[in-house]
């Protein structure tokens, strides 16, 4: 995410990550890349594909992140897959997500290993988490855009994905690949970041106590960040967007929790990939955000933003949550302790002056 994160690793607070390898690189109030003074010796480059797609051995926080929409006749379902790597002991956290629309359900896992670190695996990744026994088994395997995911959701009786994704355009690389460090008011710290923005699935879905998979297409979204981005995942927030519209053109953009605060017209703030494949990076001064709506959980109390109109390049989009309650957070019957911040990542419809979806995340509404 750009910190789609969507799903923010707290192993500072669980004591997963050594403190002398956290590094400040955020010296001013801007958001800009980082200077090669100001980042540590394996910071230093450009990203390198299918290179990067790898677990990352030097990276403190890092994570593979999918999300997307799947076809099944005429009913149509969000999913989130994201696998987050930490270290020095490589805790593994994985969070699974299934939107049902059409029931205005929304059902989500988490899966916490510790000491779990993954082969590293040359322009590629493998990763396994959970089990059959307690029916939150999930993989995902691939790389250079040729993925596979398979994820049980809901426990005993609930979901099950099986899904291969292509990747149909060239990986969008934002920040030209460089590393890109946060404001020290924003908690500081840097990332690499890129996406693979349109993805093509197919597969199965096995609904709830039902035991016939059934086919399914769709298309779905892959961001892979890694860098030092703990502090700005525990003090600063945002709203992040990836927007795929009817036209093939994917937009991803990222606001701070406050927009006001984005004063910066030169800021890059995402990216914008037309049907040709080609991105092209957006600023401050090419977008705004108006939040339109609120919604509060009636589990956690926090209030979080739940409807927007988005302005890109003087065009005009109305982004709806398509069920609102779409957060993830601890439950009642949690088999683990929930070790990330409460956050809200969910499938929304977009209209304007281009139809399409988007999957939204909204973090830094829930303090802990």
């Amino acid at each position: 995410m750009v910190l789609t994160l969507s799903c923010l690793l707290l192993f500072i607070i669980c004591g997963f990550v050594n403190a002398e390898n956290v590094v400040d690189v955020a010296n001013d109030s801007d958001f800009k890349l980082a200077s090669l003074k100001d980042l540590p010796d394996f910071a230093r480059g450009r990203i390198e594909l299918p290179a990067d797609d790898s677990v990352l051995d030097h990276e403190i926080i890092q994570w593979w992140y999918y999300t997307g929409f799947l076809d099944a006749g005429d009913k149509m379902y969000g999913f989130e897959v994201c696998f987050f790597l930490g270290e020095p002991t490589h805790p593994q956290v994985v969070h699974t997500a299934i939107t049902d629309v059409a029931n205005n359900k929304f059902t989500f896992d988490s899966v916490t290993e510790v000491f779990s670190k993954p082969q590293v695996i040359e322009n590629r990744f493998n990763f396994t988490a959970g089990s059959t026994i307690n029916s939150n088994f999930v993989t995902a395997n691939g790389g250079d855009g040729n993925d596979a995911l398979t994820a049980q959701i809901g426990g005993p009786g609930g979901y099950t994905l099986d899904l291969k994704l292509t990747s149909t355009k060239p990986p969008a690389i934002h920040y030209d690949g460089h590393a890109y460090k946060y404001p020290r008011e924003a908690g500081g710290g840097y990332t690499f970041y890129y996406s693979r923005t349109s993805l093509s699935v197919t597969g199965t879905l096995t609904l709830p106590n039902n035991a016939s998979p059934i086919t399914v297409t769709g298309t779905s979204w892959f961001d892979r960040q890694f860098g030092n981005l703990i502090r700005v995942s525990l003090k600063g927030g945002w709203q992040w967007f990836a927007i795929s519209l009817d036209d093939d053109t994917q937009i991803m953009l990222f606001f701070t929790a406050d927009v006001n605060a984005d004063t910066d017209p030169d800021r890059e703030i995402g990216s914008m990939t037309d049907s040709s494949g080609k991105t092209i990076p957006l600023h401050i001064k090419d977008a705004s955000l108006k939040v339109l709506d609120t919604w509060t959980s009636p589990r956690s109390g926090c209030t979080f933003p739940s409807g927007w109109e988005v302005t890109i390049q003087g065009k005009v989009y109305t982004v709806q949550p398509l069920v609102k309650d779409q957060e993830l957070g601890p439950t009642t019957d949690e088999q683990q302790p929930w070790v990330t911040p409460i956050y809200w990542e969910g499938a929304s419809a977009v209209t304007g002056d281009t139809e399409g979806k988007a999957y939204v995340e909204l973090n830094g509404f829930c303090p802990r």
